[in-house]
C-alpha cells in the first residue's frame, strides 16, 4: 500500500521536500536590530522543519476531498460493484446516532 498525502504519493512529497533541501541547507542569513544595534543571525531550517510546514501549506490549500476515492467509490456504485455488508451499516448508523445525541 502507498502512502499519499493528499494526492501526492509519499515519494512525490519526498521528492519535492529533497529539491527544497538545496535552500534550506544554506543558513539563513537576516539582520535584526535590537535596542538600535544592527546583528546577523544564523537561521538553520531542519528538514523535519522543512517537511512539516511542507505538509502544512498542503493541508491548508486542500479541499479536504480524496477525489480519487469518491471516483473509486462513485464507479463502484455505477457498476453495482458496490457492497456495504449489513453488519456495517448496522455498526455505521448506531455510530451516528450516538454521535448526534451526544
Amino acid at each position: 500500500m502507498t502512502n499519499s498525502i493528499g494526492s501526492l504519493p509519499q515519494n512525490q512529497v519526498a521528492t519535492d521536500v529533497v529539491s527544497q533541501k538545496a535552500d534550506a541547507a544554506a543558513p539563513k542569513r537576516q539582520t535584526a536590530t535590537a535596542g538600535g544595534t544592527a546583528a546577523n543571525e544564523a537561521v538553520t531550517i531542519s528538514d523535519a522543519a522543512t517537511f512539516s510546514t511542507n505538509l502544512l501549506a498542503f493541508a491548508r490549500s486542500s479541499d479536504g476531498i480524496d477525489h480519487a476515492a469518491v471516483k473509486s467509490l462513485g464507479s463502484a456504485i455505477q457498476n453495482g460493484t458496490y457492497n456495504v455488508s449489513p453488519g456495517d451499516l448496522a455498526t455505521a448508523l448506531i455510530g451516528a446516532a450516538k454521535a448526534k445525541s451526544s
